[in-house]
């Protein structure tokens, strides 16, 4: 079982790349509003923007109208909608 204690404390103390590893791991299902979050911080930190996404996703199955994990939902989609439209267009 993943202590999410540890994931904070390792991405507090910027120990990113651990954070993520504990967070991949985790096989539980997590129902807290600030566990979820973090989980989504800590994905979108290493740019797992799909994962991320899926987090914030379930926080808002928890809480639909949560205003910060609605914006960050809409951001990282807007960044894997992203193209280079220069490239196909010059």
């Amino acid at each position: 079982m993943i202590d999410l204690k540890k994931v904070k404390d390792c991405f507090e103390q910027g120990d990113i790349q651990t954070a993520y590893e504990m967070v991949a791991a985790i096989e539980i299902e997590i129902s807290d509003e600030n566990e979820l979050l973090l989980c989504a911080e800590v994905c979108k930190k290493v740019q797992k923007i799909a994962e991320a996404i899926n987090w914030y996703n379930r926080l808002l199955e928890l809480i639909p109208d949560h205003p910060f994990a609605k914006t960050q939902v809409q951001m990282l989609n807007s960044i894997l909608e992203f193209r280079y439209k220069d490239l196909y267009n010059p």
